[in-house]
């Protein structure tokens, strides 16, 4: 998908839930450790199902105005912070897809596709996160594979990690 697309969705995704003022917004910046998690895949090669998730990942989220870049394990994604409009201070959620999202579910290779959402909520100088994800790499060439994933994780650093735009 190219850029003006993967923009365009997360604008769709952004008119959808209320905005708020970011006087005294949260602030998800930092490092973030999984603390559970769990996955259901599914191999459309040869049809067997698994449940799992490494939780010794982590994600790091930069913030750039209302804008997220996120590293995921080793995967950038690109989101938009949309704060509760009753508590901008301690909740928001951001819809997020990885940077080379591709709108061809018949590719080669080895790619994938994420797309999900992250809900954070934060109680003082804590921030906590839960996040949702759907992967899909059906026809990937060396791990083909549909996956839906959840998991909760804790700041384990408020340090701006330098997290980069997409390209």
């Amino acid at each position: 998908m190219k850029t003006s697309a993967r923009l365009l969705l997360v604008a769709i995704l952004s008119i959808a839930l209320p905005a708020a003022a970011s006087a005294a917004a949260i602030d998800p910046t930092g490092t973030y450790t999984l603390s559970k998690g769990t996955c259901k895949n599914y191999n459309p090669i040869d049809g067997n199902t698994t449940s799992d998730m490494n939780t010794a990942q982590t994600l790091s989220v930069t913030v750039s105005g209302s804008d997220l870049y996120i590293v995921f394990a080793t995967v950038p994604m690109y989101g938009k912070l949309i704060l509760d409009p009753n508590t901008p201070d301690s909740k928001g959620v951001s819809p997020l897809v990885n940077c080379t999202v591709t709108n061809n579910l018949d590719f080669a290779g080895n790619d994938y596709n994420y797309m999900g959402r992250l809900d954070f909520k934060s109680s003082g100088t804590t921030v906590k996160l839960k996040g949702r994800f759907y992967t899909e790499a059906a026809n990937n060439a060396f791990n083909p594979f549909v996956s839906f994933c959840s998991f909760s994780a804790e700041r384990t650093s408020s340090a701006d990690p330098g997290n980069t735009p997409c390209p």
